[in-house]
C-alpha cells in the first residue's frame, strides 16, 4: 500500500489559524472603513456642490404676495445695479458699505414687485417692441418717426410783494440810493450803445445710426459684464429687465391718474439772523419794546446779503430755505414775528409780510408732486402687502468691486 504524498508545506497551528482570521477580519474593516470614509467624503462634496450651485441660489431671498425672489437673481441685481448707480468704481473709495448698498436694492426689488403686480391686476402690460424701442432711446438711437416737440412749460409768475416794510437802512453812506424791498434797479446808459456780436448757430449734431446704438449697447454690455463678473447675456437681461419695469411704472402712473394740488403757497419774509439764542431774545425783547424790524435787522443782522433791506429775503417757496426755517415761516400770518428759531446758521427772528396761497404750479413742479403721490400710495401697498424676508439675506449679499 503506498503512502500519501506529504506536503512540504508545514500545517499552522490552531493560535496561528485564529491569529490569521483576525488578522483577515482587519484587513476587511479597514477596506470597510476605507470605503465608508470615502462615500462619506465624496457625499459631503457633492452636498457641497449641490448646495453651492442648486440648493443656495435658489433660496428664497424675500417673498411679496407671494412672488418669489432667490438668491442667485438677488446677487445678481446687487451686482448690476452697483454698476449702473457707481460706474463700478471700487466700494472703498466711494465709502459705501455693501450691507448698507444691497439692503437698498432689496428694497427697491420689493417696490418693483409691487409695481408688477399692481400692473398685472389692471391688464396693463409692455410688449418686446416697446422694450426695444425705450432701450433704443435711452441710448440716443431713434429708429421711428421723430419725436414730438415738447410743449413749452408756462413761466412761472414772478410774485411782487404788494406790501413792503417802511425802513430801508444802509448801514454805510453810498452815493448810490437804497432801493426798497421788490423794486429792481433800472440800468442808465452811459455812452454809445456797444455793438452785441451774433452768436453762431452750433451745429446740429446727426442722428445716432444703427450701427451707432449697436456699438455703444455692445460697449455697455461688455463692460459691465467685466466689472460685474456676469456673463453679457445676463447684463443684457438685467437691462432689458429694467427698461421693462420702467414702462410698467409709467403706464401704472398713467392708469392711477392721480389728483394733486394745481397751486402751491409762497411767503414774502424777512430776519434778523443772530449767533446765540440770547441774542435773539433781546431782539425780540426790543421788538416787543416798539422798536422797528427793519432797523434793527440792519443794526443787528450777521446776513450780510440783505440786512441793508432790513433783512428782507424776498418770496419763499418751500424747499429754499432749511426746514427749520420754513416750518415756522410758512406757519406764520401776514405780520406775525415768530419767536427765536435755530437753524445751522445761527438764530433767526423772522417776520412775515405776504403769504400768497395760489401760486399755480409749473409743469415740472406738477410732475414732482404726482411722482411723490405716487410713492406715499407705493408705501401704502408695502403696508398692506405680505412681505416675507429670509433672515440670513445678508448671507447672499456677494462681493463688489
Amino acid at each position: 500500500m503506498s503512502k500519501r504524498p506529504t506536503s512540504d508545506k508545514p500545517r499552522l497551528t490552531r493560535r496561528q489559524m485564529s491569529r490569521a482570521r483576525q488578522e483577515a477580519r482587519i484587513r476587511q474593516g479597514i477596506v470597510i472603513g476605507t470605503i465608508v470614509i470615502a462615500v462619506l467624503v465624496v457625499g459631503v462634496l457633492a452636498y457641497a456642490l449641490i448646495n453651492e450651485y442648486i440648493i443656495k441660489p435658489n433660496r428664497v431671498i424675500v417673498s411679496v404676495n407671494g412672488d418669489e425672489m432667490t438668491a442667485n437673481v438677488f446677487e445678481d441685481r446687487v451686482k448690476f445695479n452697483y454698476y449702473l448707480q457707481t460706474g463700478g468704481q471700487p466700494i472703498e473709495q466711494l465709502g459705501l458699505d455693501k450691507f448698507f448698498f444691497a439692503e437698498l436694492t432689496l428694497n427697491n426689488i420689493i417696490d418693483e414687485m409691487l409695481i408688477m403686480q399692481q400692473a398685472a391686476e389692471r391688464g396693463i402690460t409692455v410688449s418686446d417692441a416697446e422694450v426695444q424701442e425705450e432701450l433704443e432711446l435711452t441710448f440716443g438711437y431713434d429708429a421711428g418717426e421723430p419725436e414730438p416737440t415738447s410743449t413749452p412749460v408756462p413761466t412761472e409768475e414772478v410774485l411782487e410783494p404788494t406790501v413792503t416794510p417802511t425802513f430801508v437802512i444802509t448801514l454805510t453812506p453810498s452815493p448810490t440810493p437804497t432801493l426798497a424791498p421788490g423794486v429792481t434797479p433800472t440800468a442808465t446808459p452811459s455812452g454809445p450803445p456797444t455793438a452785441t456780436p451774433t452768436a453762431l448757430p452750433l451745429p446740429t449734431a446727426a442722428p445716432m445710426t444703427e450701427e451707432e446704438f449697436n456699438a455703444e449697447l455692445d460697449g455697455f454690455i461688455s463692460t459691465a459684464s467685466r466689472v460685474t463678473g456676469l456673463s453679457q447675456s445676463r447684463v443684457r437681461e438685467l437691462l432689458v429687465e429694467q427698461i421693462r419695469i420702467g414702462l410698467l411704472q409709467r403706464r401704472l402712473l398713467d392708469a392711477l391718474d392721480l389728483e394733486v394740488d394745481e397751486v402751491k403757497t409762497m411767503v414774502h419774509a424777512a430776519h434778523i439772523l443772530v449767533e446765540t439764542e440770547e441774542e435773539a431774545q433781546a431782539v425780540l425783547e426790543r421788538l416787543e419794546a416798539g422798536e422797528v424790524f427793519e432797523e434793527l435787522a440792519a443794526e443787528l443782522s450777521i446776513d450780510q446779503s440783505n440786512a441793508y433791506r432790513g433783512g428782507d429775503l424776498g418770496w419763499l417757496d418751500r424747499g429754499d430755505t432749511v426746514e427749520a426755517f420754513e416750518e415756522v415761516a410758512f406757519a406764520l400770518g401776514e405780520g406775525e414775528i415768530s419767536d427765536p428759531v435755530e437753524t445751522t446758521f445761527g438764530w433767526h427772528i423772522i417776520k412775515v409780510y405776504e403769504r400768497n396761497e395760489n401760486v399755480p404750479l409749473s409743469e415740472a413742479e406738477r410732475q414732482q408732486r404726482i411722482r411723490q403721490a405716487f410713492f406715499a400710495l407705493l408705501d401704502e401697498w408695502e403696508e398692506e402687502a405680505d412681505i416675507v424676508r429670509a433672515d440670513n439675506w445678508q448671507n447672499f449679499v456677494p462681493d463688489l468691486p
